[in-house]
C-alpha cells in the first residue's frame, strides 16, 4: 500500500543531519569575578567537556573555572553548579546514576579521578594512581568499573562502587570498552619513540579476566 508511510530505518545522510535545528540552547556560561572595590567581571566560561545521562535526562558540562552545571533536559533549564577549586574539572562523565559523575582533575600534581555526587554535592571517593595528567575515561557499560588513560602511558581498570584500582596496564597509549562491557580495547605504540616510524598495535582484553594475555592483537 503505497499510502502508508515507509517503516525500518532512516539512513542517516549530510542533507539530513544538516537538516536538523538545536531543540535547546544553554547560554549561561558565565563567569562572575569579583575583587575588593571594583564592580563585577562577567566573563565567558571555556568548556572542557560535556556528557549526556544514560536516561537522556541530564546534560552535565565541566568548564575551565573548576565548576560542573548540571542541566535538565526535559525541562531545559540549569539545575546547579558545583566548584571543585582545590583540583579544576575535566573529561566529566556520567556513571550509571544520571545525579553521580566521574571527573579528572585539571590542576598540576593533583592526578586523580572524582566520583561526584551530585545530589549532595559530595566527593565520594578520589581514585588515585596515575602519575600525569589524565586523557580519557571511558565507563563500562555493563557494570560499574571505568578504565582511565594517562599521559604516563598507563591505563588502569577502576571499580567505583568498591572504589578500588582492578588493574594497571603499563605502555598503553589508549584504551577504551566496547559496547557490551566484555572486551576492552588499548592501544600500544612500540619502537622509535612512538614516532611516525613506531609500530602500532591494539590488545583486546576480556573483561572478565584482565590476567590473561589479550585474546587478539591487530
Amino acid at each position: 500500500d503505497q499510502s502508508k508511510p515507509a517503516t525500518g530505518a532512516v539512513q542517516l545522510t549530510d542533507f539530513l543531519v544538516e537538516s536538523f535545528k538545536p531543540a535547546l540552547v544553554f547560554k549561561n556560561f558565565v563567569s562572575h569575578i569579583t575583587t575588593p572595590n571594583t564592580p563585577p567581571l562577567h566573563t565567558e566560561k571555556e568548556i572542557n567537556s560535556v556528557d549526556i545521562s544514560h536516561d537522556g535526562k541530564y546534560l552535565v558540562v565541566g568548564c575551565e573555572d573548576f565548576s560542573v552545571s548540571l542541566y535538565d533536559l526535559e525541562r531545559g533549564d540549569k539545575v546547579n553548579t558545583y566548584y571543585s577549586k582545590r583540583y579544576g574539572v575535566d573529561l566529566v562523565k556520567f556513571t550509571h546514576h544520571n545525579k553521580c559523575i566521574l571527573a579528572a582533575s585539571k590542576r598540576d600534581n593533583h592526578y586523580r579521578v572524582m566520583y561526584w555526587s551530585l545530589h549532595d554535592n559530595v566527593i565520594l571517593c578520589s581514585f588515585i594512581g596515575h602519575t600525569d595528567s589524565i586523557i580519557s575515561i571511558d565507563l563500562n557499560p555493563a557494570d560499574s568499573t571505568f578504565v582511565s588513560q594517562s599521559k604516563d602511558n598507563t591505563t588502569r581498570v577502576w571499580e567505583y562502587e568498591k572504589k578500588l584500582c582492578k588493574i594497571r596496564i603499563t605502555k598503553s597509549r589508549a584504551s577504551c570498552f566496547d559496547n557490551t562491557g566484555m572486551i576492552l580495547a588499548c592501544l600500544y605504540s612500540k619502537g622509535a619513540g612512538g614516532g611516525k616510524d613506531a609500530v602500532q598495535q591494539v590488545h583486546l582484553f576480556n573483561t572478565d579476566n584482565y590476567e590473561e594475555r589479550p585474546f587478539s592483537v591487530f
